[in-house]
C-alpha cells in the first residue's frame, strides 16, 4: 500500500491525508504510480507536505470525527490517534463534542438553521397559538391581527384557519422532536461522562437513537 501524506500550513492541517500530487511522484524507476519512488523525506517537509501515520489503536471509528492529529515536525509527519490512544478524559470531551454535533443535525431534520428564521418560526408558532385560542373561546379572529397567517392565504388562496392548523401541527411536531432529541442528547452525555473506559464511549454513542421526520 502506498503512503499518505497531508500537507500542513503554519502548523495546521490544510489537506489530507491522501495521495501526493502526481507531479511530485517520480516514475522513472519504471513502476506504476500506485507505487512509484517519491521525491526525499526533506524536500517533502520543506515543501508542507508531511508522512501520515495512523496510530496502532486508531480504526475505522476515526473515520466519523472522533481522532486527534498530532503535527511533528521533526519526523515530519501527522500522526492520528483514535479514542483507543488518548486518555479517558480527552475522549469523553471529544465524544461529548460530537453528541452535541448529532443533536443538532438532528434537529435540522425538522428546521431550518439560522438566528433570523428561528425568529420567523416562533412568531408563526405564536400567531397560530392566538388563533386557535380566539376559536376555541367561539370568537372570530380578525385577519389583520395575524399578518403571518394572512400573507400565507392569500398568497396560496387557502383559508386562514389551514394555515393556523398547517402551523401549529408543526409546532406540535417540533416540540416533540425537540423533547425526544433532547432527552437523547442528555442521555448520551450522561453516558459519556459515566464511561469508565473507551469501550463504554463508543456503545453509548452507537446506541444513541435520534429522531427522524416520518
Amino acid at each position: 500500500m502506498s503512503e499518505r501524506y497531508c500537507h500542513v500550513t503554519e502548523g495546521a492541517v490544510d489537506h489530507g491525508p491522501g495521495a501526493l500530487p502526481n507531479s511530485w511522484q517520480d516514475p522513472t524507476d519504471g513502476t506504476t504510480h500506485t507505487a512509484v519512488r517519491r521525491r526525499d523525506a526533506a524536500w517533502l517537509k520543506d515543501h508542507g507536505w508531511y508522512r501520515f501515520v495512523e496510530d496502532a489503536g486508531t480504526d475505522r471509528y476515526s473515520d466519523r470525527g472522533n481522532f486527534t492529529d498530532t503535527i511533528d515536525d521533526v519526523a515530519g509527519e501527522v500522526v492520528r490517534s483514535s479514542y483507543g490512544d488518548i486518555a479517558l478524559t480527552a475522549a469523553q470531551a471529544m465524544a461529548t463534542s460530537f453528541v452535541d454535533t448529532a443533536a443538532e443535525d438532528a434537529r435540522l431534520a425538522y428546521i431550518t438553521t439560522g438566528a433570523g428564521q428561528a425568529l420567523i418560526y416562533e412568531a408563526k408558532r405564536r400567531e397560530a397559538a392566538k388563533w386557535q385560542a380566539i376559536v376555541d373561546a367561539s370568537g372570530t379572529p380578525d385577519p389583520a391581527d395575524f399578518p403571518l397567517i394572512d400573507g400565507r392565504a392569500t398568497r396560496l388562496s387557502a383559508t386562514h384557519q389551514s394555515v393556523a392548523d398547517e402551523w401549529n401541527a408543526r409546532a406540535a411536531e417540533w416540540t416533540a422532536a425537540a423533547i425526544a432529541i433532547e432527552a437523547a442528547r442528555e442521555g448520551a452525555k450522561e453516558a459519556i461522562t459515566d464511561a469508565a473506559d473507551v469501550a463504554a464511549i463508543r456503545t453509548a454513542i452507537a446506541g444513541t437513537a435520534w429522531p427522524a421526520p416520518s
